[in-house]
């Protein structure tokens, strides 16, 4: 007999007495109306939260929706209860900040938000602290500097206090959070919408053999194409039998429903439907790895009524040899309806310390193969260090190992030479029965991750049908290698499956075409192009995502314009672009023209600049140069010691002057191309402020020997010193270690000094900042 395998603000308020001398009791009079407790906050939710989500100050706040008051009701009460119950409850107070949308996606940590919203955090804690005094209680405080408010411990008294406080928009459980597929899929490199480059297996079939699955879970609604069932009903006429799980007992069935989920009170008939949803599943939060690929479910388990078998329950479930190998050639059967990527079997059973190709799946696993379709089957949990379970041992088959969220090889894993990939099965959080989810661990989690990476790069290579040793070799290829330092293993290394570099390193193998974006400044924000490898006249949308404290800019490269999206069409060569961005703290960059002077101030209230270790505010300024001309840019100023830079419209360091004569300052630029510059007026002392006269001109220069361009290289030790120029310098520098040294670079009527200092353990290699031939009139 073949053996079975297992499956691996407003109003003013009073404290009302309350008959039962509850201070829960809290009222507030409104026009007209005093209102206790649940009128109170009936009228906080209907007034106080659904005013808009910008609040300025002199604005009456305007109505606004929010259809989860009723929710919001409910968790403050259930925060009192817990309160009242367990003496203490750790809150997270969300503050209305005066002229700050609460719900922005990105909030500003500029200086007025931050003044704004240390005096509305201080406010609201005094009042706590004043009911401390009457022995209240609020500990372990967590001030935040982005998020509008704060987090602690109080008891009820100092929650009703916060509840009633017509600066508090709502206060919210701080919440505790368990592992789950937000961990798993993107550690195999998914964005953050779920996609890998923008593929999601649409167009493809996973096909799940396994347990059964709720195909009408949430999280697996709609996806199923094809059902079958095939089980085993057998008897020794002993204490153990063995039952069909089909519908009507029956051994095979391929009627739809056929393949769900069987009675989850028997041990093992959860896993279908956890399998299918790592490999598969779509939720409104979070996804499995091929979001928009189809579902086979096919269910292959008996019922087994054995104690010794099932210990230490009397009831649990297994599939037999038969039965899996009848599903596997059923696969092989509807490869002509359904474009079938790979097959799950997340089941196994005695181990094998090479590979057995003696195997009866040996022939079917084979076939698939050739026809296109990789059977990805679980390696086992015996944590074996130098086996892995049959049939993940058939040569043909793809064998997974499972690894951590932390990158390391799970210690119940079964992994040997010949084990092919790893992918992440510690405390995988998928669907389960009855519309739930859970947490599980295992290489049955493990695999379905690989089968799902199979699906996204099935669509990835679109009409090209890629085998399946070439999308193995470019999983292993592409892999994160992780050592296995277990007892036995010998540091073993093996990939981690990177899906996203996968799926890049599939698209270069055909005549594809890269979409490069690079960002200015690096910490200004992100580009996602989607995708970001396309064919020969294929296309590709890039959007530009500002971080915080920066907003975008415009584009150059293979983009152009001031729109935060790019539309790439009809791409025939690799595309590169740059995404610009520039500070976002009130100040924006103004336009000047030659033969402008702009007045301008310095305050607090603009950006920061550092440079040198000096930090300073700053005003932005920019002009368009045309090649040839020669540009003179002068900052005048009586308040402050003043300071020019002018940059490059890539951002990059083009000249720099300070105390040009006394301390004002000038650049005279001559320009090379056509570009925008960009000229920071700043001051040289740190944070200095006040008013200042911005010159823009144009000059002819004078083209004699002073002023030629040369680049004049020197290589020498140095401690303090000068060197003369005649316009652009490129040295290298040689200093003692741990000294400060100074460079001063001249020219004629111009110059500048850089200061340095060298680290412990080397010499400092430096190329200084060019210096500008100056006008010889």
């Amino acid at each position: 007999m073949v053996g079975p395998a297992k499956p691996t603000g407003m109003w003013d308020t009073v404290t009302c007495d309350d008959q039962a001398g509850s201070f829960r009791q809290m009222c507030v009079f409104s026009p007209g109306n005093v209102t206790c407790r649940i009128g109170f906050w009936l009228s906080t939710l209907l007034i106080g939260l659904f005013f808009s989500t910008s609040i300025h100050a002199g604005q009456q706040p305007q109505p606004a929706q929010n259809d989860d008051a009723p929710g919001l009701l409910k968790e403050h009460n259930r925060l009192l209860d817990t309160a009242e119950s367990d003496g203490e409850v750790l809150v997270i107070v969300e503050l209305i900040v005066p002229d700050q949308d609460v719900q922005s996606v990105r909030l500003t940590q500029d200086s007025a938000h931050q003044r704004a919203l240390d005096a509305v955090q201080q406010r609201v804690l005094d009042r706590i602290n004043e009911n401390r005094l009457r022995n209240a209680k609020a500990t372990g405080l967590k001030r935040f500097s982005i998020f509008p408010g704060f987090a602690l411990s109080v008891d009820a008294q100092s929650l009703q206090t916060l509840l009633q406080s017509s600066e508090v928009l709502r206060v919210i459980a701080d919440n505790r959070h368990r592992p789950s597929l937000f961990d798993s899929v993107p550690l195999i490199g998914a964005d953050i919408d779920g996609t890998f480059n923008g593929y999601t297996g649409a167009g493809q079939t996973v096909v799940v053999i396994d347990t059964g699955v709720q195909t009408d879970h949430p999280f697996l609604a709609g996806k199923t194409v094809a059902e079958a069932c095939y089980s085993t009903t057998f008897s020794t006429g002993g204490s153990e039998s063995v039952t069909s799980l089909c519908p009507d007992g029956a051994t095979s069935s391929t009627a739809p429903g056929s393949s769900y989920a069987c009675d989850p009170s028997i041990q093992g008939c959860t896993h279908g439907t956890q399998v299918a949803g790592i490999a598969v599943g779509k939720g409104e939060d979070f996804n499995g790895v091929a979001l928009n690929a189809s579902l086979i479910s096919i269910q292959v388990f008996s019922q087994i009524n054995s104690f010794n078998f099932c210990w230490p329950d009397e009831t649990c479930v297994a599939a037999y040899d038969s039965d899996i190998i009848a599903a596997l050639e059923h696969v092989y059967a509807l490869q002509s309806t359904h474009r079938i990527a790979a097959i799950n079997l997340s089941l196994g059973g005695s181990l094998s310390y090479s590979p057995c190709d003696t195997s009866p799946y040996n022939a079917i696993i084979n076939t698939l193969r050739d026809a296109g379709i990789a059977t990805v089957i679980a390696s086992g949990n015996s944590g074996s260090t130098n086996a892995i379970s049959n049939p993940a041992c058939v040569s043909s088959a793809i064998s997974v190992g499972s690894t951590t969220k932390t990158d390391e090889v799970s210690s119940f894993t079964n992994s040997a030479d010949f084990l092919d990939l790893l992918a992440p099965g510690s405390s995988i959080y998928s669907s389960t029965p009855f519309d739930r989810f859970t947490t599980g661990n295992g290489t049955s989690f493990a695999s379905p991750h690989v089968a799902g990476a199979w699906a996204v790069l099935a669509e990835a290579a679109q009409d090209q049908r890629f085998s399946v040793s070439a999308i193995e070799n470019i999983l292993k290829t592409t892999g994160f290698p992780i050592t296995d330092r277990r007892s036995g293993a010998n540091n073993r290394q093996l990939p981690r499956i990177d899906l996203q570099a996968a799926v890049y390193e599939l698209a270069m193998s055909g005549d594809w075409f890269k979409i490069q974006a690079d960002v200015l400044p690096s910490l200004g924000g992100y580009v996602s192009c989607k995708p970001e490898a396309v064919e020969l006249g294929g296309n590709s949308v890039c959007i530009a995502n500002a971080n915080t404290d920066y907003r975008f800019s415009y584009w150059s490269g293979n983009c152009d314009g001031m729109d935060t999206i790019c539309q790439l069409n009809n791409i025939a060569t690799d595309q590169s672009l740059i995404a610009h961005f520039v500070p976002n703290c009130g100040t924006q960059s103004v336009p000047i023209f030659p033969g402008e002077s702009l007045n301008g101030d310095l305050k607090r209230s603009d950006c920061i600049f550092s440079f040198m270790d000096n930090k300073n505010y700053f005003n932005p300024f920019d002009f368009q140069s045309t090649p040839g001309a020669t540009y003179i840019i002068d900052l005048v100023s009586t308040a402050f010691d003043a300071s020019l830079y002018l940059f490059d419209q890539s951002w990059e360091l083009i000249a720099v002057n300070d105390d040009f004569l006394g301390p004002d300052s000038k650049i005279i630029y001559p320009a090379l191309t056509d570009q925008r510059l960009n000229i920071y007026v700043t001051s040289h002392d740190a944070l200095s402020t006040g008013d200042y006269t911005l010159s823009l001109s144009e000059a002819n220069g004078i083209s004699d020997d002073r002023c030629s361009t040369e680049t004049l290289s020197l290589q020498e030790t140095f401690y303090r010193g000068s060197y003369r120029v005649r316009s652009e310098t490129t040295i290298t520098v040689t200093a003692e270690v741990n000294t400060a040294a100074r460079l001063m670079l001249k020219a004629p009527r111009i110059e500048f000094d850089l200061g340095f200092r060298v680290a412990a353990g080397g010499a400092l290699t430096a190329t200084s900042y060019p210096v500008n031939c100056a006008d010889a009139r």
